[in-house]
């Protein structure tokens, strides 16, 4: 009865039981194994995920909501079996209100279909993950996700105006209002954002759109040392106008890639060093020069070895090219990684990766690192050959963790700055958080979900798991 109920809810296209057809919803972009399910579903409406989750909650079936599938924590895993909730067929963008400065979009919609028709209206979305080709955009709401562009634009959630949701009990609601102040009442909004899929189903979401940087220019600087790229850091993070996005690439990272670029490159494997990826943006060309001009100046004062400045769009997208490889390197011939994607206070990052850098090699392990280093958020990944799928959750790996995190909590930091918690993570969260900031944690995910049906097994917050 259970599944004729679910077909009645949804229709029979779009309840599937068949193993093989099941098999690509078993996985993400983690290296966690396949957890079989009973059923997935893929409604087309906050109305039919409404139905699902009463049929659901009258057989006590877990319900795990998915997008994309690129997450890297298992935050959209069924660990716990039961129906799979496919949001795919939410892919309209309902509206695009430029008058207002939002748009209106499902969030099975493809982020970077969205960045496309936003940027076709002489606007701009500044959130552009990485793996934007097949991400949707209510995944990057439910992990908060960030990209190059957040150490200026915040993440996400700081772009999330106002969210439809279905609740797991079966009520269809939004969150706010459309408006960019809104002092009434509990926000909401901020709370499904980054809440990991676990409180309800976003269905739609308004979005701010911002006017186009008309201008913009990429800079790719090069240091002799860490320690001087850092400190070129926290000197950019306090010039009047923040720069659209720095990346920081350690020269391990580099060499790795290099042998993977494609055409030129700017500087070679012989004299690689640390790389600050720079980007500046405005409305004219004389702020942008402007910018340019004290960036210049603080990359002579630090004394960096070199950089190149991008005077075209081609040029900037060679600046690029490094940055944009590092996956095909880290997963080529059956390679594989762990990302770790902690976030410790700016001042702390060189700290932090001398700190790391020392520990990996203590465990015999191999890392480089990349990423946001303005927003303190830097990529470390732990890299395992092909013959080494066994060691990157073996004993080495799981009693270096926990040291990893306790030296980003010393800092102030976060376990993780944008890929979440899911249940990769979880079980190093009490690291963070006091037993009562989890109790009330799981107190919050109760109100919303008393049954405990929604997305079980993450985020720390079933104890049972």
């Amino acid at each position: 009865m259970f599944i004729e109920e679910l077909t009645a809810m949804v229709g029979s296209d779009y309840i599937i039981t068949s193993e093989e057809a099941k098999i690509d919803y078993s996985t993400d972009g983690s290296a966690l194994p396949i957890f079989p399910f009973e059923v997935l579903a893929k409604p087309a409406s906050a109305k039919e995920i409404a139905g699902i989750f009463q049929v659901c909650s009258k057989y006590n079936k877990p319900v795990t909501p998915r997008g994309g599938g690129s997450g890297v924590t298992g935050g959209a895993l069924p660990v716990k079996g039961g129906v799979v909730l496919s949001l795919e067929r939410l892919n309209k963008i309902v509206a695009v209100d430029i008058a207002n400065g939002f748009a209106i979009v499902e969030s099975g919609v493809i982020t970077a279909d969205f960045l496309r028709r936003i940027e076709g209206e002489d606007m701009f979305f500044p959130i552009a993950p990485g793996s934007k080709n097949v991400s949707f955009i209510g995944g990057n709401i439910a992990e908060n996700s960030g990209s190059p562009g957040s150490c200026r634009y915040g993440s996400m959630g700081d772009l999330v105006v106002n969210l439809e949701v279905v609740l797991p009990t079966g009520e269809v609601m939004w969150t706010g209002a459309n408006v960019y102040k809104n002092a009434s009442g509990f926000n909401l909004t901020r709370l499904f954002a980054g809440s990991e899929g676990v409180l309800g189903i976003i269905t739609k979401a308004v979005l701010k759109i911002l006017p186009k940087p008309f201008f913009k220019r990429s800079i790719l600087a090069q240091f002799s040392s860490l320690q001087d790229a850092c400190n070129c850091v926290l000197k950019l993070g306090r010039l009047p106008s923040r720069p659209g996005c720095v990346e920081l690439i350690s020269e391990d990272a580099i060499r790795m890639t290099l042998p993977f670029v494609t055409g030129e490159y700017p500087f070679s494997a012989a004299s690689v060093g640390t790389h600050l990826l720079i980007e500046v943006e405005g409305a004219s060309q004389t702020v942008v020069e402007f910018e340019l001009d004290q960036i210049v100046e603080l990359f002579d004062k630090i004394g960096g070895v070199s950089f190149v400045l991008a005077d075209t769009e081609e040029e900037s997208v060679g600046l690029w090219k490094v940055r944009n490889a590092i996956h095909l390197a880290m997963t080529s011939n059956g390679s594989h990684y762990r990302d770790i994607d902690s976030c410790v206070p700016p001042a702390c990052l060189y700290s932090y990766l001398k700190d790391i850098m020392l520990l990996t090699q203590r465990y015999d392990q191999k890392m480089v690192f990349f990423g946001h280093a303005l927003d303190g958020n830097l990529h470390t990944m732990l890299l395992f050959s092909g013959d080494e799928k066994n060691r990157s959750d073996g004993p080495a790996v799981r009693s270096l963790l926990p040291e990893i995190f306790s030296i980003v909590i010393s800092l102030g930091g976060s376990i993780s700055g944008e890929h979440g918690i899911g249940c990769l993570q979880q079980e190093f969260l009490p690291l963070q958080y006091s037993q009562k900031h989890l109790q009330l944690m799981r107190q919050i995910k109760s109100v919303f979900d008393p049954q405990g049906i929604l997305n079980p097994g993450k985020l720390f917050l079933d104890p049972t798991f």
